[in-house]
């Protein structure tokens, strides 16, 4: 990791906790619950929202990590959209990765499950990712290769994360990005066959699954800045989790569905009932 070299891992994760309080005590938390219905509006479809907020969080942290690394180019969610970068290639060495609010339509109705996410992308593949829990003070991180760990803000403890080997069926995600001829057989096996509970945030799914809550997510489409920094934590903390097709690694070219587990086992079995093979 070259990026590595150069930069002290405990700097970065400093450096990014405090990123995640500035925009955290400035911008997210006095918009919660505070959002005016001028200040939301939709991306790709009606269900697909952005608010003031996302936009002005994605500013403050974009703006942070430019001016302490100007070298590295950023892929945040809300300029994704507003740009439409929907052919973008990733051609530099190194990206950073940026969604400001990862649950934007919990976010709106008041619900909890909704998280902040930043990762760093060395050739392509995540090499240190963080997921803030803003209403608990909580964060997740992990380096490539040093493990998964959680720092409580309140008490300033850290702490190890491992995840628990289970069987169970219980699990979350979505089905949208699949195609349309085989959604609906994808959802019916996931109500019928699984323990289905709904989350709505890629981030908040992970900490969930990372924390034993569920043992498994499933989603139908990949982006940068939902996986790169989702699948570090869970492959860190003992998880396993491959493209749902052709069980390649995420990386933030890649296409397709995902599937993440607390097993090997449990994700071949997992397979079989979305791809009824």
């Amino acid at each position: 990791m070259e990026f590595f070299k150069k930069n002290n891992k405990n700097d970065i994760l400093n450096f990014i906790l405090d990123v995640f309080k500035e925009t955290n005590k400035n911008i997210i938390l006095p918009y919660f619950k505070n959002l005016k219905k001028t200040e939301i509006d939709n991306k790709l479809d009606e269900n697909d929202f952005v608010t003031l907020a996302d936009k002005k969080a994605e500013e403050v942290i974009s703006n942070r990590l430019i001016r302490a690394f100007p070298h590295i180019k950023i892929i945040g969610e809300e300029g994704f959209f507003l740009n439409k970068s929907n052919s973008v290639k990733y051609n530099e060495k190194f990206y950073w990765t940026v969604d400001p609010i990862d649950g934007t339509k919990n976010y709106i109705k008041g619900d909890h499950n909704f998280c902040s996410m930043i990762s760093l992308i060395e050739n392509k593949k995540t090499i240190a990712a963080f997921i803030f829990d803003p209403l608990k003070n909580i964060l997740f991180y992990s380096f490539l290769n040093s493990g998964c760990y959680v720092f409580n803000l309140v008490n300033q403890k850290t702490k190890k994360i491992k995840i628990k080997n289970s069987s169970d069926f219980i699990g979350t995600g979505t089905s949208k990005g699949f195609n349309e001829q085989i959604r609906q057989k994808i959802i019916d096996n996931f109500n019928s066959k699984t323990h289905r509970i709904f989350i709505g945030s890629a981030g908040i799914e992970a900490i969930k699954l990372i924390s034993n809550e569920v043992n498994f997510f499933l989603h139908g489409r990949v982006t940068p800045w939902d996986h790169s920094p989702v699948d570090l934590i869970v492959r860190e903390a003992g998880g396993v989790a491959f493209m749902l097709n052709n069980k390649n690694v995420f990386d933030i070219d890649i296409k397709g569905a995902y599937l993440a587990s607390n097993n090997i086992e449990l994700w071949h079995q997992l397979k079989k009932i979305f791809f009824f093979k």
